[in-house]
Order: structure tokens, then sequence, then C-alpha cells
């Protein structure tokens, strides 16, 4: 299963190209504060990578003493 490449934004970690992307819903597990899985994948295409950034999205924003928005510089090391 691929990202839809619709809202994806890019990265470069070590010189490969990704594609990650934030959810503007929250999901179902979100809102019952689980913790937030955003998907990676290689531009090339394979198997797509969810990195858990370690807080919550539930309903009425971020919770958790979470940051206010999730950056490339969060979102690098966990690809490495």
């Amino acid at each position: 299963m691929a990202i839809s490449l619709k809202g994806t934004r890019k990265i470069t970690v070590n010189g490969e190209v990704f594609h990650w992307k934030i959810r503007r819903k929250i999901s179902h597990d979100e809102a019952h504060n689980d913790q937030y899985a955003i998907p990676v994948q290689h531009i090339s295409g394979g198997q797509v990578l969810f990195v858990y950034v370690g807080f919550t999205r539930a309903y009425g924003g971020y919770q958790n003493n979470s940051p206010e928005s999730v950056t490339p510089s969060m979102i690098s090391p966990l690809i490495e």
C-alpha cells in the first residue's frame, strides 16, 4: 500500500528522499489518546513506515505537553 502523494511533504535523510504525511482529520485511535503515528515512505515506493512521535492528538488540539506542530526535525531522527 502506498501513501497518496497529495498533501505529502518531502524529507531527505542520509541522502535518501522520503514522503511523509500528517492527517488533517483525527483518527479514532488518536481521539482516544493513542500515540500519533505518521506514515513515511521512500520516494521509490516500498513499505510504509509508521513513526510514532511520542505524543497524542485528541479533539481540541494536541495534549500531554506536546508541541504545537510536527516538524521535519522531529521526523528525521525517527526515520534514521
